[in-house]
């Protein structure tokens, strides 16, 4: 009777009761289902650390099957290597979470000991681990992703600066477990230790060819460089080795696609779902906020890795120059290397021939009398100073094409005004200047007959912007800039004190004037401003600023200020396409940039954009 009334009971359960049971084994049934498919998804990135495993194994097994010992009596103990492979992998996330996974593997080999050798010490042992690194997600930024090899206690791993988007050399220096004696070290492995960066050279794709001419981007190394011809090698010991190339058919190929962003269009771009995960996709620009502000990026959100522009906050900060590089450009003339003549024979550059040179001379305004020379000046500053024997030079050709371009020619007007001699040469009511190009080495040569020249920038405050009319036409030539346009702050980050004059240090372009007047009639105060230029007894003899025992011995007679001037600026940072080159050699650092558009202009200062404002900031008349 019991089991009889069990059984009515249980079929007398409401059919909404039976319906909730029957979708909770539903729901149950399909959560366990998908459970399924996400491990058999994500079983796939595994291999790389199930394959990594494998191969170390072999490397290993290899590695001790091939070690030759000595004749001598064995005895019966034996060496154990252990060693484990712990891999902290991220893999691709689509739509799905990110997924943090760790696998770890031990492994111990156990072989007959060698036969005792002579020598003893430690050993270095190199170890290649090849790997594949998923470092990207579009949809997330800083995720860091790494492949971690964890030793043993006895095997002390000097770390290395590998390029991991293809090979990791990994050097460790092994010695011998407690318990074993220095005899059964085993002998013969490479003692050659691989320090510094990846010596596989890394590929630099430019996307575009910038302004259609391929000589570009070696301006923009700010280190010495070889050419092919169709290639732009660098190989200096602070950028690694890496070569620039335009040819998309090597894109797969290509460590990082460097797009030109003035150049870039929406329907010619590469899909980022096909790149290889070691890939970067590099923003390069070298203009200012002013003249981009009209171009927009919309729709390319996350799509680039890093920026590239003349910003010191940019990922690759790419200046026009360096005032270290700056120096050694100078070291390099003195020395018979020049480095203009090299950019104008890779640039096909006509050359002005050397009978043309008084012409040259001739077609200048007059001259003004020569400088006196200061008593005990130094011989890099003398041999300078014997050229000066004109005032003030300008080459301009954007005649106030653009409302930024109108400020610098209306402050140039106000010095004029004030009774300043300059020479003004350019399509904007100057003179042609008598030699054609700036990779020209005559066209520098002329300058620096100048005592000052005007770096005025077509742009005002914008964050960074400091061109060659600074670095090339004023301070290589041996003339003394006159700055206008970038902040002060911006000049004060990239150049020492006393190596140029501010326009805004000053309360009114009068009193700008007066003083260039003043230096001109006072040699020994003009010639301070030159003083920098005795830095370059300070390089050695590949033009890079080392601390030796003959460097300390020159700074001794330096002011406590220009000691510390000396070590800010003439320490070696490597910026441009060199220092790009540097972090392709570096474990890859997964990076997303959010927005490009957002972080050009948002960050800028407003005076940039607003002519009104920057006009009324040094106190400009309105020209109609």
């Amino acid at each position: 009777m019991g089991e009889c009334s069990g059984h009515s009971l249980m079929f007398k359960i409401p059919a909404l009761r039976l319906r909730k049971l029957l979708l909770g084994f539903i729901i149950l049934t399909l959560s366990s289902l998908i459970s399924l498919y996400s491990m058999t998804y994500y079983s796939r990135d595994y291999e790389t650390s199930t394959r990594s495993a494998i191969v170390m194994k072999k490397i290993f097994h290899q590695k001790f099957q091939l070690m030759k010992a000595r004749e001598a009596e064995r005895d019966h103990t034996h060496l154990h290597w252990n060693f484990t492979l712990e891999t902290a992998h991220t893999p691709k996330a689509k739509s799905r979470p990110l997924l943090t996974t760790t696998t770890k593997s031990t492994t111990t080999t156990t072989i007959p000991p060698p036969r005792p050798p002579k020598l003893s010490g430690n050993i270095n042992f190199n170890l290649t681990l090849e790997s594949r690194l998923f470092f990207r997600d579009p949809g997330r930024k800083q995720q860091r992703n790494y492949t971690h090899l964890n030793l043993p206690s006895f095997i002390t791993v000097e770390k290395d600066e590998p390029g991991t988007s293809q090979t990791q050399i990994v050097t460790t220096k092994m010695q011998p477990e407690l318990g074993t004696t220095q005899s059964q070290v085993p002998m013969g492995l490479d003692e050659t230790s691989n320090k510094g960066k990846s010596a596989r050279t890394k590929t630099i794709l430019f996307w575009y060819i910038p302004f259609d001419d391929k000589t570009v981007a070696a301006e923009f190394i700010n280190e010495k460089w070889t050419t092919t011809p169709n290639e732009i090698i660098i190989d200096e010991p602070y950028c690694g080795r890496c070569k620039i190339i335009y040819d998309r058919k090597y894109i797969r190929k290509s460590d990082a696609i460097v797009f030109h962003a003035i150049q870039v269009q929406d329907d010619d771009l590469p899909n980022p779902m096909t790149r290889s995960a070691a890939q970067s996709y590099v923003w390069w620009l070298a203009e200012s906020s002013s003249t981009t502000r009209d171009t927009a990026y919309t729709g390319l959100e996350n799509y680039f890795n890093l920026t590239m522009t003349v910003r010191r906050s940019s990922d690759i900060h790419t200046p026009y120059s360096t005032f270290q590089w700056l120096l050694k450009m100078l070291w390099s003339k003195e020395n018979g290397q020049d480095i203009i003549k090299t950019h104008a024979v890779m640039k096909n550059v006509y050359l002005t021939p050397t009978p043309d040179i008084e012409y040259i001379e001739d077609s200048l305004p007059e001259p003004n009398k020569k400088m006196s020379l200061p008593k005990g000046v130094a011989p890099e500053i003398r041999k300078v100073l014997e050229k000066k024997n004109r005032l003030v030079a300008w080459v301009v050709s954007n005649c106030a094409n653009t409302v930024s371009s109108e400020l610098r020619h209306n402050y140039a007007y106000q010095l004029v005004r004030s009774g300043l001699n300059v020479d003004q040469f350019g399509n904007c009511q100057g003179m042609a200047f008598p030699v054609e190009s700036r990779f020209d080495p005559l066209f520098y040569e002329t300058l620096g007959k100048y005592k000052f020249y005007f770096s005025f920038e077509n742009s005002y405050h914008c964050k960074g912007y400091i061109t060659e009319k600074l670095w090339f036409n004023a301070l290589y030539s041996g003339a003394v800039p006159i700055v206008f346009g970038p902040h002060p702050r911006d000049v004060a980050a990239v150049l020492p004190p006393k190596s140029y004059i501010h326009a805004e240090d000053f309360g009114s372009a009068s009193e700008l004037a007066t003083y260039i007047q003043y230096l001109d009639t006072n040699a020994t105060a003009y010639a301070e401003y030159l003083h920098w230029r005795k830095w370059i007894r300070l390089l050695d003899e590949n033009g890079n600023y080392r601390t030796t025992n003959r460097t300390a011995k020159i700074l001794k007679s330096y002011s406590a200020e220009e000691r510390k001037a000396v070590a800010k600026f003439l320490k070696p940072r490597p910026s441009g396409f060199c220092k790009l080159c540097k972090r392709l050699h570096e474990p890859l650092v997964s990076h997303v940039v959010d927005d490009v558009s957002e972080w050009w202009d948002s960050s800028e200062r407003s005076e940039c954009f607003d002519v009104d404002r920057a006009r009324r900031m040094m106190k400009l008349p309105v020209v109609y």
